[in-house]
């Protein structure tokens, strides 16, 4: 049986959910995906701080 390495996509997806569930609030929908795409929409083309911010957030480098 193969083992599925986690992707960013996986690892951001999993930490966004863990902090909607700290929240404890019912009937709470959101989607990872839609999320991570909207931040990646919106990130700076130049290297900074804002960036590297993102790139933590997301779990990516944006060189690659």
């Amino acid at each position: 049986m193969a083992t599925l390495a986690p992707t960013s996509q996986t690892i951001f997806g999993s930490r966004l959910l863990q902090q909607m569930l700290r929240r404890k609030q019912d009937n709470v929908f959101v989607s990872p995906a839609s999320v991570e795409l909207a931040l990646g929409v919106g990130r700076p083309r130049r290297p900074g701080k804002t960036l590297s911010a993102l790139e933590h957030v997301l779990g990516v480098d944006a060189e690659l």
